[in-house]
């Protein structure tokens, strides 16, 4: 008994196959990169009221006639405890030397960057201080016991790059 194959079968069999198995692997990167759960997932409302925007007003907000740890204060209340030592440590000492007087921003949440890894987002924000809004990116970190959103930190412009479009 013979069995005959064409090569056009023969050939038709193997394309149909490698088809299929570039679908399969397709398919698995699709499912560990995350892109269906991005496609269907709710659009993330923006949450204006939270302690992450109320720091970074406050952070933009600096009054050189007050006392300095009064302000660091303020803005730490709405930072995690790492967010604040770096605020501390870095941002405040700057933002309170350029201070030369009062100033009274607006920060306004404009949309979610990315979700990272570790469930801390990247959010775009606008800061309005008496000249025209200035786009930053920060980071946030939902806290554990209240849910609500703590900065982290503001993103350094070659970090914030990435996000910008």
């Amino acid at each position: 008994m013979n069995i005959t194959i064409s090569k056009t079968s023969a050939m038709r069999a193997i394309i149909i196959f490698a088809a299929i198995a570039l679908l399969v692997w397709a398919g698995n990167l699709a499912l560990s990169t995350g892109y269906p759960a991005r496609w269907f997932a709710a659009p993330t409302p923006i949450p204006e009221g939270q302690p992450a925007m109320q720091a970074l007003t406050a952070m933009y907000s600096a009054d050189p006639a007050a006392e300095r740890s009064a302000w660091e204060d303020v803005v730490c209340q709405g930072m995690t405890v790492k967010g604040c030592s770096v605020f501390r440590a870095m941002y405040a000492p700057a933002i309170w030397t350029a201070s030369t007087q009062k100033n009274e921003a607006v920060a306004t949440m404009l949309q979610v960057a990315d979700t990272l890894e570790d469930g801390s987002q990247i959010w775009k924000v606008s800061v309005a201080l008496t000249t025209a809004p200035t786009e930053l990116y920060i980071q946030v970190t939902a806290d554990p016991t209240s849910g609500q959103w703590l900065l982290d930190r503001v993103l350094f412009t070659q970090e914030a790059a990435k996000y910008a479009k």
